[in-house]
């Protein structure tokens, strides 16, 4: 038997939330062992969030690897979750989160074009940094289970 809950209309906050048309998209992902053996984590995300991307030169033509990765953990339990300009306008905010209840030392390789200097973790708000270890253009930071973790890449 399977059952799912597409949607869950509630009346707080908004009386009209939720009203009108909904789309879904879902899938079935057997695999073996438990999820984080299964990889669903990372089979969710390449379902919610297809990546469309296409290099190209200055003239227009495509260029570039048929596969390249901006950013990288070194980690399969460490997902990637936004990269982004930092707030204060300099470098680059990577934020990340252990998806398997695993502590673990990850570490994060902005592609070698960025030529970074340093990098920091952070708090949500991209304040205190505390600076990390940064060797050959990667940063090494420790993520706590389920934790969600900033780094600032100068």
């Amino acid at each position: 038997i399977l059952d799912m809950d597409l949607l869950r209309s509630s009346m707080h906050p908004g009386v009209d939330a939720d009203k009108g048309e909904q789309r879904f998209t879902y899938a079935l992902y057997p695999h073996a062992g438990d999820y984080v053996q299964g990889g669903v984590a990372a089979e969710a995300y390449r379902l919610n969030y297809p990546l469309l991307c296409t290099a190209v030169s200055p003239d227009g033509g495509q260029t570039g690897p048929e596969i390249a990765s901006f950013i990288s953990a070194d980690q399969p339990n460490v997902v990637i979750e936004t990269v982004k300009p930092a707030e204060n306008g300099s470098g680059l905010a990577v934020r990340l989160y252990d998806s398997a209840g695993a502590a673990c030392d990850v570490r994060i390789r902005p592609d070698s074009a960025l030529r970074f200097t340093g990098a920091a973790v952070c708090d949500l708000l991209e304040e205190h940094p505390k600076a990390v270890s940064f060797e050959d253009g990667a940063a090494r930071v420790h993520v706590n289970p389920f934790e969600i973790v900033t780094v600032l890449f100068e």
